[in-house]
């Protein structure tokens, strides 16, 4: 083989090698695209799943086996939060069967591993507010027939930088 074979087999492998580390680059940031899209679609579903859990309950604590009347708002629940909080140091996941109405999941938070497959773990804080009836964005000093349910979802492991907002409204009704 003379210097002239030798340069261009060298060349080659240079020039091989170069398309190579490029093809693997492009592929590893498929990879991480993919990834990410596939966390925010499982936050969205841990989102929905949520939503329809929530307002599957009785709006309050004296809703679950009776009705109100629309002057009776004075009975609704004074505190919002869990009737029975678990003991410390108990994961509240592991009391979610005793939860019977919106205001239970005040101030919860639920941490998910691996949920539906996806590799990681997501996080999700809820808070519930009496709002104004007239303007859902004000939160009511008072007792109102209308609670929200604000929810923060966001991937803590691998860590995200995306964080899901999202808020429903929910409102007490009965047909007499």
């Amino acid at each position: 083989m003379s210097t002239g074979q030798v340069i261009l087999t060298i060349g080659a492998f240079v020039l091989l090698s170069m398309m190579l580390l490029s093809f693997y680059g492009i592929m590893a940031d498929s990879a991480q695209a993919v990834n990410t899209t596939q966390g925010d679609i499982t936050e969205v579903a841990l989102a929905i799943s949520y939503m329809e859990i929530i307002q599957g309950m009785s709006f309050d604590e004296v809703t679950v086996d009776s009705f109100l009347a629309g002057s009776q708002v004075n009975n609704l629940s004074a505190v919002l939060g869990p009737d029975n909080p678990p003991p410390v140091g108990e994961p509240y996941e592991d009391h979610l069967e005793h939860f019977d109405d919106i205001d239970d999941f005040n101030n919860y938070e639920i941490e998910e591993t691996n949920p539906g497959g996806t590799l990681g773990t997501f996080r999700t804080h809820f808070n519930v507010y009496y709002v104004d009836p007239n303007d859902i964005n004000l939160i009511s000093s008072g007792k109102t027939f209308v609670k929200r349910v604000d929810m923060k979802l966001w991937r803590t492991s691998p860590p995200s930088q995306d964080t899901l907002k999202s808020s429903f409204v929910v409102g007490y009704f009965h047909f007499d």
